[in-house]
């Protein structure tokens, strides 16, 4: 018989796949043992010391979760008691089971290349034999979880899911109770859920009854949402509640529950701000330093690269799970998802509570890494192969049009209503050191070298029309420009994503706060912000490529004249031209008159500006520790773009003094900031790059080389309204047709 080529090749894939996966298996092992048969820690602290002194006591143990303590007691009776060595080698092999069920699952949501590649970031994931090396519950936890997700994507009768689901979810319970948040997810994506929630209840009520009766993890929960809640509080502090007006840890789970939601009902803005510190641990580098420091020590190289292992895989698996996630994988996302939602909103969060989902992530981004096609890219593939898109009628696009211009006339008069009305009723701004420079430069001339004369020179023409220190007309002039902000993105996504998109943008832009309230300051940041529209709608107007360019270049010379961190949106127009040459002819002569004043007023030859005037550099790059200073500094700088931290203009200061009024405005941006980073990930295409890519880039370059303050990202907020208008409009893509130049 003639062999087939096609099943050979598949059978050495096969084989080449086995034998990788047996080297990472053993790479597995090897690392784990190795760590765990040197760890000289003592887990004799915190629930360590708890889990140990329920081991050790004689009898079933009652005051913990028992299936742990049961563990512990089966180590110390065959090894010893305090044998922490054993437990930390057995934890080790448990976790390697974890790798193999990790490839497992990647293998059969993905493919075995992916299957691989999640293996090996799995085998070598400091997180993942960190926790082996203590007396926690984190390795069985992480161990059952995944046991579910192998269930969950196994190709068994539905029936027989439902169940060894529920099995999966009861054992996971009986080692760390927090598996059971996993549920909720299960219930939503399995197919035969009534049958799932049958077996959950029939399971786990047995146990639950139990550890009602003589345990306390019902009682330990209670007193943790209690916690949570409690006004002196973070979210993620523990508060004792002998410290508190209930003045003790022993009372009934319904005492705790109570109190908790009087705290809620009488602090409402503290409990958001709590659910937000929590919902930032999820996505912080923060480790639990008691488990970390006694193995790797404290600021040491080892201490850094094991605190930071989790943030690649966070920001990959993000990306991953947002481009990839479709009806084949979600199996896996909303298990995680609910967890990670129903920890957040009710319990203490701590670093390793997070655990539990990180292989998830991981996931995920072996998936991205390993090139695993998004849905939207099937989606076009399938378009592209069945031809031209049916035909419209050109009526019944000409009453869409319509319309469309009829909805954002409308936002639009709202828009500038709002604006003129917040012009007129704000008072004057506090006199900074920046706003009282302003006013000299636009009061008496005198623009030098370090000074970036474009606003200065926007309020002489107000002060000239008006007259000098109006800051009224100031406020109307900033609020027409962020109204025209409005008609500009609106442009730019209608080109590029539809009209839906593009209305979705406008109505966000009328009334989000930071944009109204950059209009109420004396600032760069509102100009900022319609210059960034500007350039994303010339990016992509229905022009020729030269006039294209020409516009992108001058808009980024303005862009350095306004601020001079704006010429970090240079490095992205260039990287996004067809005609870079000529993009950085333009940008240059654009910035001549200016160079030439300069020398004249100077007497020296500089380039457009002092160094000092661009804040940046590679100051965190250098002196001693200076790796380890880098990497804060950068984190530090990522940490001001994400966070919802925000100080209310001066001169907004007066109005939005109510607390309740300043939460909306600080959360309104950690909201859009969040739907559009999801946004981003998911609907990016490489015909986005001019639209995109000149902001991307500016921030990472700010993050890399400058002190990032909070405001430096407002020309990034039009790009994330831009990328959550598209996810909400649809996330449909913009055909190559109608994306080609004339």
């Amino acid at each position: 018989m003639v062999p087939v080529p096609g099943r050979s090749l598949a059978r050495m894939n096969r084989k080449a796949s086995t034998l990788i996966l047996l080297v990472i298996l053993a790479a597995a092992v090897v690392i784990r043992v190795y760590v765990a048969l040197r760890c000289t820690a003592i887990p004799g602290y915190s629930d360590m010391a708890l889990y140990n002194a329920a081991a050790l006591r004689g009898g079933f143990p009652t005051s913990s979760p028992p299936g742990y303590p049961l563990f512990l007691k089966a180590i110390y009776a065959i090894f010893g008691a305090h044998n922490y060595t054993a437990v930390f080698v057995a934890q080790s092999l448990i976790s390697a089971l974890t790798v193999l069920l990790i490839y497992r699952v990647t293998s059969a949501v993905a493919s075995r290349r992916a299957g691989l590649l999640a293996a090996g970031i799995a085998a070598v994931y400091p997180n993942l034999i960190a926790y082996n090396l203590t007396t926690l519950t984190e390795t069985f936890g992480v161990f059952f979880v995944m046991i579910l997700f192998f269930i969950l994507v196994a190709a068994i009768p539905e029936r027989t899911r439902s169940i060894l689901a529920a099995v999966a979810i009861f054992f996971g319970f009986v080692f760390r109770p927090v598996v059971f948040l996993f549920a909720p997810g299960v219930f939503l994506g399995i197919k035969r859920r009534w049958t799932f929630a049958l077996a959950a209840v029939v399971l786990l009520t047995p146990l639950i009854a139990f550890e009602m009766t003589v345990g306390k993890s019902f009682q330990r929960s209670a007193v943790a949402i209690y916690e949570t809640y409690h006004p002196s509080s973070d979210g993620s502090q523990l508060i004792h509640p002998d410290s508190t007006a209930l003045r003790s840890d022993t009372l009934s789970s319904v005492v705790y529950l109570k109190a908790a939601l009087a705290n809620i009902a009488h602090n409402r803005w503290k409990a958001i701000d709590n659910v937000y510190s929590k919902a930032t641990v999820l996505f912080s580098r923060g480790w639990d330093t008691f488990v970390l420091e006694p193995i790797v020590g404290s600021g040491t190289l080892a201490y850094y690269v094991w605190a930071y292992a989790y943030l690649p895989v966070l920001v990959f698996g993000f990306i991953g799970m947002a481009r990839l996630y479709g009806r084949g994988n979600r199996m896996i996302a909303l298990p995680a998802l609910s967890y990670a939602v129903l920890v957040v909103l009710f319990f203490l969060f701590k670093f390793r509570y997070r655990l539990p989902i990180e292989p998830v992530l991981i996931i995920y981004t072996s998936m991205l890494l390993a090139g695993e096609r998004s849905r939207a890219a099937e989606a076009d593939e399938v378009v592209a192969r069945s031809g031209a898109p049916p035909a419209r009628s050109e009526t019944g696009a000409a009453a869409r049009r319509r319309s469309n211009h009829v909805i954002l006339a409308v936002i639009v008069l709202v828009a500038l209503t709002l604006r003129i009305y917040l012009a007129l009723v704000s008072p004057a701004p506090a006199h900074s050191r920046e706003m009282l420079e302003y006013n000299r430069l636009a009061v008496q001339g005198g623009l030098g070298s370090a000074s970036a004369p474009l606003y200065p020179l926007f309020l002489r023409a107000v002060y000239s029309l008006c007259g000098a220190g109006n800051h009224a007309a100031i406020f109307l002039a900033q609020g027409i420009l962020s109204t025209l902000t409005i008609v500009l993105l609106y442009m730019a996504l209608a080109r590029l994503c539809g009209n839906a998109a593009g209305i979705i943008a406008a109505a966000i832009c009328a009334v989000f706060p930071d944009f109204l309230l950059y209009n109420v300051n004396v600032g760069v940041e509102s100009m900022s912000v319609f210059l960034v529209a500007a350039l994303m709608a010339a990016s992509t107007a229905r022009i020729g490529v030269r006039l294209r360019t020409f516009l992108v270049g001058v808009l980024v010379a303005l862009g350095v004249l306004l601020q001079p961190l704006l010429v970090c949106l240079a490095p992205g127009a260039l990287l996004a031209s067809r005609r870079r040459a000529l993009l950085l002819l333009v940008m240059m002569l654009a910035l001549v008159p200016f160079v030439v004043i300069n020398a004249i007023r100077t007497q020296k030859i500089e380039p457009v500006y002092e160094a000092r005037a661009f804040g940046l550099g590679l100051g965190n790059y250098a002196g001693p520790g200076s790796l380890e200073h880098a990497i804060d500094a950068v984190y530090g700088n990522a940490n001001g773009v994400t966070t919802k931290g925000w100080r209310p203009p001066d001169a907004a200061a007066a109005r939005v003094g109510r607390r309740g009024i300043t939460n909306a405005a600080v959360y309104s941006y950690a909201i859009v900031m969040l739907i559009g980073f999801v946004g981003l990930a998911r609907c990016f295409r490489r015909e986005h790059g001019a639209f995109a890519l000149p902001v991307l880039l500016y921030v990472v370059l700010l993050v890399l080389f400058s002190y990032f303050r909070v405001r430096y990202r407002a020309p990034l907020e039009p790009v994330l309204v831009a990328y959550a208008a598209i996810l909400l409009g649809g996330g449909r893509r913009a055909s190559t047709a109608s994306m080609r130049e004339p």
